[in-house]
């Protein structure tokens, strides 16, 4: 076991991850995030004001990913949602 952790570069931060992941309990790994690949290519879809109602009935904790270039109503909106949660 401390073999494999002869050659990282952090070592200290993985180690109590690998201990749990192969202890053989029962693990639930969700991801939290919501992020829309759906649009295909290299990098997830910019979510807008379309996207709220999907994110929110996700029950994620995180989204990716938002530009206020692109959208800055959406940002605002989750903001507005949230903020009392």
């Amino acid at each position: 076991f401390l073999k494999k952790f002869d050659f990282t570069h952090c070592a200290d931060e993985i180690w109590l991850q690998t201990v749990i992941m192969n202890s053989g309990l029962s693990i639930k790994n969700d991801y939290l995030r919501y992020v829309d690949w759906r649009g295909g290519g290299w990098s997830p879809k910019v979510l807008t004001v379309d996207d709220v109602p999907e994110i929110l009935h996700s029950n994620c904790l995180f989204a990716r990913k938002f530009d206020d270039k692109v959208d800055e109503a959406v940002i605002t909106h989750i903001y507005d949602v949230t903020k009392n949660e």
